[in-house]
């Protein structure tokens, strides 16, 4: 989950954000185990709000295994590169931002504590 805005969504990866959610309802009411893993971004998608709405997504999935809230790293930056393409650098997500993320989805996602 890259974003949870429908609008931020679709500008920052060209696709819109209801056909992945429907997907991931679809796996999941077949009985699919699925984690949820979302890049976290400072100053684009680090805000509590998104990861309100990660624990929402979250609380509404039967079969969910876990929350991974995982730093954007720069591998994108070699791949585009090699293609002749340019891509965005972005900061980096400290361990103090991502503590203060994992408390703010603590508190609103219905998981286990070492899911997250």
């Amino acid at each position: 989950v890259k974003h949870t805005d429908p609008a931020a969504h679709e500008a920052l990866t060209g696709v819109p954000l209801e056909p992945i959610l429907q997907s991931l309802r679809r796996v999941d009411a077949s009985g699919g185990r699925t984690r949820l893993r979302c890049p976290i971004i400072p100053g684009v998608n680090d805000a509590e709000s998104h990861v309100f709405a990660v624990a929402d997504i979250a609380n509404g999935l039967a079969h969910l295994q876990g929350i991974d809230l995982v730093p954007y790293h720069a591998l994108c930056l070699v791949k585009s590169a090699a293609l002749g393409l340019s891509a965005r650098e972005y900061p980096r997500l400290t361990a103090e931002r991502k503590a203060e993320l994992l408390t703010a989805l603590r508190t609103r996602a219905q998981v286990p504590a070492a899911w997250l």
